[in-house]
This record gives C-alpha cells, sequence and structure tokens, in this order.
C-alpha cells in the first residue's frame, strides 16, 4: 500500500445512519501518496520499465484507481450504489446514469468509483443529493402513482417522501 502519513481516528463509536452501520476505527486521512502512485504510473508506461509483468495491466488499473479517486480525497466514506437503488426500489438506475446526472448538475461536481469497493462510489456532492437524484430518476420513470409502491421500509418511504 502506498501509506503516506499515519493518522487514524481509533474511537470505535458506532454511528447509526439510513442503511448504514459504521464501527470505528475510520480513517480519516490520505491513504495513498498521489504523487507516488503518478510517478510509478508515469514509471511503468516508459520505455525504461522492462519487466515483463503478468500483472502489469492489473497494477495499472489499481494506480489509475488510485489517482482519479485521490481527487475526492477529502471525502473519507463512499456510498453502495446498489444497496440505495434496492432500498429505494430503484433498481433500473443504471451507474452510467448517476454519473451523467452528478456531472450535468455543475461542472464541479466529481464522482467516481472505489478503487477499493467496487459497487461503492465517492462524490463531492452530499448524500441528500445523490438521494434526490435516485428519487427524480424514479419519479420520472414510474409516476406518482407507482412511486412509492413495493416500499415497505419505513426509512426508505421518509427518504422518497422527503
Amino acid at each position: 500500500m502506498f501509506v503516506c502519513r499515519l493518522h487514524c481516528l481509533w474511537a470505535s463509536i458506532p454511528i447509526k445512519l439510513l442503511f448504514i452501520d459504521i464501527d470505528g476505527p475510520v480513517w480519516l486521512d490520505r491513504l495513498n501518496d498521489l504523487a507516488f502512485a503518478k510517478e510509478l504510473m508515469d514509471y511503468m508506461g516508459s520505455e525504461t520499465f522492462g519487466l515483463p509483468l503478468a500483472t502489469k495491466k492489473k497494477i495499472h488499473g489499481v494506480l489509475h484507481g488510485i489517482i482519479s479517486e485521490g481527487e475526492l480525497a477529502a471525502v473519507p466514506l463512499s456510498f453502495n450504489f446498489d444497496l440505495m437503488n434496492k432500498n429505494l426500489h430503484a433498481t433500473g438506475l443504471s451507474k452510467q446514469s448517476l454519473i451523467n446526472a452528478v456531472k450535468s448538475l455543475s461542472k464541479d461536481n466529481q464522482i467516481t468509483s472505489s478503487y477499493l469497493s467496487p459497487g461503492h462510489y465517492k462524490s463531492n456532492l452530499p448524500l441528500k443529493a445523490i438521494y434526490d437524484i435516485i428519487k427524480s430518476w424514479k419519479l420520472k420513470e414510474f409516476g406518482e402513482e407507482k412511486y412509492l409502491s413495493n416500499v415497505k421500509n419505513e426509512y426508505a418511504l421518509n427518504i422518497l417522501k422527503t
């Protein structure tokens, strides 16, 4: 791993969120040294790198993930898009549609998938805005009559009604 600093919140405080249980410790500082990751990626692509590694594509993919996720280093936690859709019964919304929606709101908005956990995303938008995108899509796709159909979870109903 490319650990640059050792700063961690070691308190083990359970926090109850809508569909998320978080138990510490939670790492709140940068995990990777982006300058080193960029330098290593450039070196692997250069002519001076002569090792015929079988895992070169995988290493390149991980480095690319580190660099792209590094732009959102200030966002400590990611969200599980598939779980959010499942809980709100909006499973038809594609990941690419979410990415397009986030980027269409403002050129400053960022979203990227996590290289550590496929299906998890980080964004500089608040989680409420992500829920609003899902709710808007569901309302447009299903209409007002079917918007709340099949949703029996109390938390999901509260999200959809607000």
